[in-house]
């Protein structure tokens, strides 16, 4: 999968909401470290998905069907890619051991 999609926001938006916690661009930060997102998409992201007026009792579906009607929140999601990239460690001895940059 190389771009964000609705489903997977939409999961995380009934997860932030689920405990409580209001969206902000550095909630936003936290729950998507594993993927590539400059600040000012994480704002204007906190700020649409603000404005779709979530609430604790909608279901994961229900977000998502919210923000596929969001023309701007979709056109943020295409921008928003996957943090694949895995290192590659070789100890001179013909060992290659693959590591993942997730943390």
């Amino acid at each position: 999968m190389d771009f964000m999609t609705s489903a997977i926001l939409s999961g995380i938006a009934f997860d932030i909401i689920k405990n409580g916690t209001v969206f902000t661009a550095d909630i936003l930060k936290k729950e998507l470290r594993n993927w590539l997102v400059d600040n000012d998409t994480l704002q204007q992201l906190s700020e649409g998905l603000n404005s779709l007026d979530i609430d604790d009792e909608m279901s994961p579906k229900a977000i998502e069907r919210r923000i596929d009607s969001h023309a701007n929140l979709n056109g943020l999601l295409s921008q928003v890619k996957a943090n694949n990239t895995n290192t590659q460690i070789h100890n001179g001895i013909g060992d290659n051991v693959m590591t993942n940059n997730y943390k």
